[in-house]
């Protein structure tokens, strides 16, 4: 065993069996200490690509991005309007999207970036930013409301505004999952992200009509009829569902462009399904990249004499 393999074991490639220093070994199958396989016990601290595919999962950080399309579906929810948990939810999900910049932050330093060709960070950098601000932004003017400071007027735009930014955060993987779905030709990745995309615009919309008809309230409280509320506690419960079938698919579509990217990872050229088990669902899509095939010309199918025709005669009339 080298002396200094064990006190600098991230200097070069060495033996898993004996941590032997395989620098300057050339290309030995075997190891010159212990004489074990290097073709399956070579360990490579310093290489990313050459990861297994479980640290590369565990460092790619877009686990915790998936979880965290709940925390942008929850500002459309409607939970954060119910006077009993408001408080509570809106600081849970403010520091989910902090639990977010630190999953987007781990997968622009993970192994599996490098893959990224559809551009999936790019995408999900402005979200990320702003989606913090926004929900502190919010907590800070509701400590101001309830304490006096400013009127209950400026909290409906605020929560527009945080829910505008949680439309945004699951309307960006959604969108660069169905390009790498038409990249894949994969028809149910392209069907989530459709479905994905058309709840979190339902909730969205639905969400700010609740908003609306809340800040009408506030200002007017002469014009709160019982009909008003009970289309607010509608609207809230069409917003509820929506926005959690839309965090539910946001997840299906984030956790298989991770598999994509683990799948050009590990480089074993599979073209099989993939399967993915998310919140109870079993969820196939193609694993490996597969190019669409161009489509063909048809061929010609007019038949072909197999004689050429004899060239007729100068002078003749061409009939007998």
């Amino acid at each position: 065993m080298s002396p200094d393999s064990a006190s600098s074991p991230s200097l070069g490639p060495r033996c898993g069996g004996c941590q032997y220093d395989l620098r300057g070994s050339g290309r030995s199958e075997h190891c010159p200490e212990c004489g074990c396989s290097l073709a399956s016990n070579t360990i490579w601290p310093d290489d990313p690509s050459r990861l297994e595919p479980e640290a590369a999962f565990t460092r790619s950080g877009l686990k915790s991005l998936a979880f965290c399309a709940w925390f942008s579906a929850a500002p459309m929810s409607g939970l954060m309007l119910v006077p009993a948990c408001a408080q509570v939810v809106m600081l849970l999900v403010a520091m989910g999207t902090l639990a977010r910049v630190a999953g987007w932050m781990k997968f622009r330093r993970s192994p599996l970036r490098r893959f990224d060709d559809i551009g999936f960070e790019r995408s999900m950098r402005l979200p990320t930013i702003v989606e913090p601000l926004m929900a502190w932004s919010t907590i800070v003017i509701l400590t101001l409301v309830m304490t006096g400071n400013l009127s209950t007027l400026a909290l409906p735009p605020a929560l527009a505004a945080w829910s505008l930014a949680g439309v945004a955060g699951l309307l960006s993987p959604t969108i660069t999952g169905i390009r790498l779905a038409r990249r894949l030709d994969d028809p149910l990745m392209r069907f989530t992200g459709v479905a994905a995309i058309s709840a979190t615009l339902l909730a969205g919309v639905v969400s700010f009509a609740v908003l609306v008809l809340m800040f009408t309230s506030i200002a007017n409280p002469n014009a709160s009829t019982p009909t008003i509320q009970v289309t607010v506690i509608v609207l809230a419960v069409i917003s509820l569902i929506a926005s959690a079938i839309a965090a539910h698919l946001t997840r299906v579509l984030i956790t298989g462009i991770q598999l994509v990217f683990l799948d050009d990872h590990v480089e074993h050229g599979r073209r099989g399904p993939t399967t993915t088990r998310i919140g109870g669902a079993w969820i196939h899509f193609q694993g490996g990249r597969v190019v669409k095939p161009t489509r063909l010309r048809p061929v010609n199918t007019e038949s072909i004499p197999l004689e050429p025709e004899s060239p007729s005669e100068p002078g003749s009339t061409g009939d007998a």
